[in-house]
């Protein structure tokens, strides 16, 4: 059997022909008993858990060292349901298929009167007590019959003086007991209530403590001496009433404002042709114009291979400035935003390709 046999095989159970799958995993296992694979499938096809663990225990026998095979019969083996019974001797509740009873310790292996070994023993030791006893007693009660007629006759029968003491002999006792061991032998009962010892526990309390207050210190008395008064001469002062001048406003002359300088900026070409590096001029128009103002177009986005900015300024005082960069090796309808650092800001130029 290869493999598209056992594949096959195991399609059959997932549909749920199992006794097909049964009839191509069976004649192979027993070629091949070392395929573990095979065997699991095997016990797959059994309906019951029952079934399952027969099929496991022979892939076992033929692969005692197997950790899968052992794993797969422990969790089967927990789903087994646990059946109860009772045990005919003490009456409490032990699993079906025990021998001995974990309880009182009687065996429980069935004989063919239908009744224990033991229970027959101890039904056998029972009827030997009684008819002893029996027989005992009516040995005793004749005895005692016989006795209390002859004291009666010969007129024996008479009360005790109560100067004599008392006799110290006990009546003959019955069988000893030492001959026959007790019927059922004693069990042990298992208390299974735990005990708990109490434990004492600390009663958290609050100690309230009086901190003394700080006590005022007393402040340093003041001794108020009066002032000493002494003459001071000044000099006379004569006042003229001379006229203040008042001062005349004069007029502002407004400072004049320079204007504000704004700035455009541009790429030439606009449009490109792609797949081809080609030189472009950026350019950049100042107003009001000033000499010395520049820029320097250096950021492309998004950036291509073979692009390059380049730096001017404006020498002339004219308004406007220029140089010379790269497109760079564009894709068809590719836009290219340039930003151009200026001496007044930042100002954005776009070409194309196509």
């Amino acid at each position: 059997m290869d493999d598209e046999d056992i594949k096959h095989a195991i399609s059959l159970i997932k549909i749920g022909e199992k006794t097909e799958a049964r009839k191509i995993l069976e004649p192979y296992i027993m070629a091949n008993p070392h395929n573990i694979l095979a065997w699991f499938w095997e016990a797959e096809t059994q309906d019951t858990i029952a079934g399952k663990i027969k099929i496991l225990e022979k892939c076992l026998q033929h692969n005692p060292n197997e950790p899968r095979v052992k794993k797969a019969l422990a969790n089967l083996n927990t789903k087994i349901p646990v059946k109860l019974k009772s045990c005919p001797y003490c009456g409490k509740t032990i699993k079906e298929g025990d021998s001995i009873c974990i309880y009182c310790g009687n065996d429980l292996i069935k004989t063919e009167s239908g009744l224990p070994s033991n229970q027959k023993k101890i039904e056998n030791n029972r009827l030997s007590i009684f008819l002893t006893n029996a027989l005992g007693i009516a040995i005793l009660l004749g005895i005692f019959f016989i006795g209390l007629w002859i004291i009666q006759n010969q007129g024996l029968l008479s009360s005790p003086r109560l100067d004599e003491p008392l006799s110290k002999t006990s009546p003959p006792s019955s069988i000893p007991t030492s001959l026959f061991p007790p019927i059922n032998p004693p069990t042990q009962t298992v208390s299974m209530i735990p005990s708990f010892t109490s434990i004492p526990t600390n009663t958290p309390f609050i100690v309230y403590s009086q901190t003394p207050l700080p006590t005022a210190t007393q402040q340093p008395s003041f001794t108020i001496f009066p002032p000493t008064l002494t003459q001071i001469f000044q000099p006379t002062i004569t006042i003229q009433n001379t006229p203040i001048p008042i001062p005349t406003a004069v007029p502002k002359t407004p400072t004049p404002q320079k204007p504000k300088t704004t700035v455009t900026c541009g790429v030439s070409p606009s449009v490109v042709p792609y797949a081809h590096i080609s030189i472009i001029t950026f350019y950049v128009n100042f107003s009001p114009p000033e000499a010395g103002l520049g820029f320097s177009a250096d950021i492309f986005n998004p950036t291509a291979s073979g692009q390059k900015g380049c730096a001017a300024s404006d020498g002339d005082g004219d308004g406007y400035a220029s140089c010379q960069g790269q497109s760079g090796l564009l894709a068809s309808g590719k836009t290219i935003k340039v930003t151009l650092n200026t001496s007044i800001g930042i100002c954005y130029a776009i070409y194309k390709s196509q």
